[in-house]
């Protein structure tokens, strides 16, 4: 019984080492948006319990900026932002344990012209200096 457990918690690290990386939402998190206007978005990434709360930010940014120069803008604003982290419990007969999933969301507003803010993003700068580096 013992080894089944380690062998169990082996295939669990494993499969879940790795923090979920910049793709669209799916089982193991990612990015998702809704266009609420035609130049605004909410923009959201959730995170696994290995990915870290600063990646969340850096990619729900990538989405945006993302969203922005597919729809012919240039620039963003965040309008407002939360957090949508949880944490989820895990349980068997022999143990207890628990991860934190990291989630972020932004609501922006887009720009073709600089809108001449200080908190103005510029969508091509941010996706260049931060895009994942299978897209380069």
């Amino acid at each position: 019984m013992k080894f089944k457990m380690i062998i169990l918690i082996t295939v669990v690290s494993i499969l879940g080492g790795c923090a979920t990386g910049y793709h669209a939402r799916n089982s193991d998190g990612g990015y998702s948006e809704v266009r609420t206007n035609p130049d605004s978005f909410i923009v959201s990434f959730n995170g696994n319990g290995c990915t870290k709360s600063e990646e969340c930010v850096k990619y729900v940014l990538l989405r945006a900026s993302e969203l922005t120069i597919k729809n012919g803008f240039k620039y963003f604003v965040i309008l407002s932002q939360s957090d949508d982290s949880y944490t989820e419990y895990y349980s068997s007969s022999t143990y207890f344990s628990s991860a934190i999933k990291p989630g972020k969301s932004v609501r922006i507003k887009c720009f073709t012209k600089d809108p001449k803010r200080d908190d103005a993003i510029d969508a091509r700068y941010y996706w260049n200096q931060n895009k994942p580096k299978d897209r380069l």
